[in-house]
């Protein structure tokens, strides 16, 4: 099979949609496939993640990728694109996301080749965006693919019946962990509490870090750590400020040794208001870490079983639910080493090989459209 996977851009960028595509690239070419990945990137590009010397780039670079597109520049794109898919002559072009499928299967019309399109959106999103005015439109789009995958099986659901049979859900793949958390943490001075993940309004730390200013005093050996970057710390800083919680909470930035935090954790809080696929949550269940978030996101219901490898609040940003959830689980010792054993069986489902023959059998029928 000759495949391409397509992303807009992937020019030092560390973020999941890059991981993902690059791994699914990676994995495709080692199965014996001609794999090619392709991208708006400029032609000095560099991936953050490692690609397969078998796995060919071809970079567009025509324009910033970051920024809105001319007429003239989309003519000129579209001229590109088709002489590149005329070289490459591609069985099936995987899209991700709902922008790159749809540029794609625009500048590709007439010329017969299946283009499917690789949703890493939630569809819930919606109800927190300006974006979720146009909904309809962006469901719309997808009338032009002939097949669809998204994440979570709680997705398809959240779109237009007319869409809901070309829908095909495939997870990302988590690795099982060698290293694993002492969840239960009973002989450790310490103990902590984890998040991980962008700072900022999707990811809802404010909310954490209020549910756990509450909780502070009850649970003086518990610290909160925070690590990751973005828009929202300077609003994180202001309310651990404003708690007197400098010494409980620790704010890390960018961690790239994970796993490091995931064993030395003895629970994780995921407060997000929406996910694609919590890869973090994922992870952190397969190193034996109970886990909390909202019963309101998709992606965080789907992966933590209520009662069995984590616990879920009601809501979707609801500070008191969180807090009260948080106590149970950082209470009971014993009820967090039973959690964390539950919870890395609860990954043997997503185990790279069977979410990699999951995305061959599709990508194998997708070629046949």
């Amino acid at each position: 099979m000759r495949l391409m996977i397509a992303c807009r851009a992937i020019d030092n960028m560390a973020g999941g949609v890059e991981r993902q595509a690059i791994a699914l690239a990676n994995e495709m070419t080692k199965r014996g496939h001609d794999v090619s990945l392709f991208t708006l990137d400029h032609e000095g590009a560099q991936a953050f993640y490692d690609i397969a010397p078998s796995v060919k780039w071809y970079k567009l670079g025509l324009g910033n990728p970051k920024e809105k597109a001319s007429l003239l520049l989309r003519l000129r794109r579209m001229k590109k694109v088709r002489e590149i898919m005329k070289a490459v002559c591609p069985d099936v072009v995987l899209g991700f996301q709902q922008g790159m499928f749809l540029t794609l299967r625009l500048y590709t019309l007439g010329m017969g080749i299946p283009i499917v399109a690789a949703e890493r959106e939630s569809p819930f999103r919606f109800d927190f965006l300006k974006e979720g005015k146009r909904r309809h439109l962006i469901f719309q789009t997808f009338r032009l693919a002939p097949h669809i995958t998204v994440q979570c099986n709680s997705y398809p659901e959240a779109y237009p019946p007319y869409l809901q049979p070309k829908i095909t859900v495939i997870p990302n793949a988590i690795s099982p962990a060698h290293t694993y958390a002492d969840a239960e943490g009973s002989s450790i001075e310490n103990k902590t509490l984890l998040c991980v993940g962008r700072l900022g309004y999707q990811k809802n730390q404010l909310a954490l870090i209020e549910a756990f200013a509450q909780l502070s005093k009850d649970f003086p050996d518990w610290h909160l750590t925070l690590a990751g970057e973005g828009e929202g710390r300077v609003a994180i800083e202001a309310i651990i400020d404003k708690h007197a919680l400098n010494k409980r909470v620790d704010l890390l930035g960018a961690v790239k040794d994970v796993s490091t935090l995931y064993i030395n954790a003895q629970a994780l809080c995921i407060p997000s208001r929406w996910e694609g696929f919590p890869n973090v949550l994922g992870e952190a269940l397969a190193h034996g870490l109970p886990a909390v978030g909202y019963k309101g996101c998709g992606g965080v219901r789907d992966l933590i079983d209520n009662e069995e490898n984590g616990l879920l609040a009601d809501g979707h940003d609801d500070t008191d639910t969180l807090r009260e959830t948080l106590r149970r689980i950082m209470a009971d010792d014993t009820a967090r080493k039973v959690m964390g054993q539950k919870a890395i069986g609860s990954m043997k489902p997503y185990v790279p090989q069977a979410v990699y023959n999951q995305w061959e059998s599709f990508l194998k029928k997708a070629q046949k459209t």
